[in-house]
């Protein structure tokens, strides 16, 4: 949940983002409910890509095209606080829409640091 800026990266959040859709299309935002760093950026950034993580013996950045699969993935990290039919409905949609647009990866890592410089493919 960190963005680029000028060459460095910023943490928006290291534990709940907001993904909004707005003119400028689909954009993460970081939240007051931040985990154990406690200095994150209340600026926001484009959702270029979301990468689904996984522990490895290496180190690769594994493309998810389906978009079928790609929403089920999604699905789970949606926190559910108002359970209602409009809700869902605006939840879904959103969820839909990312699945369509964003790019998906799966990556795979293990605990040598290699994993930046596929970050920086990105």
């Amino acid at each position: 949940m960190a963005t680029m800026l000028m060459g460095e990266a910023e943490i928006l959040c290291d534990d709940r983002i907001i993904v909004r859709d707005g003119p400028e299309g689909l954009r993460i935002h970081g939240t007051w409910s931040h985990g154990d760093v406690p200095e994150v950026s209340p600026n926001s950034a484009p959702l270029s890509a979301l990468l689904f993580l996984k522990k490895s013996e290496r180190n690769c950045l594994v493309p998810i095209k389906d978009k079928r699969e790609k929403f089920r993935k999604l699905l789970p990290y949606v926190i559910k606080p108002l359970e209602t039919r409009d809700w869902w409905e605006k939840m879904l949609n959103l969820i839909q829409k990312i699945a369509g647009s964003v790019p998906c990866y799966s990556l795979e890592f293990d605990k040598s640091g290699g994993v930046i410089e596929l970050l920086k493919e990105l």
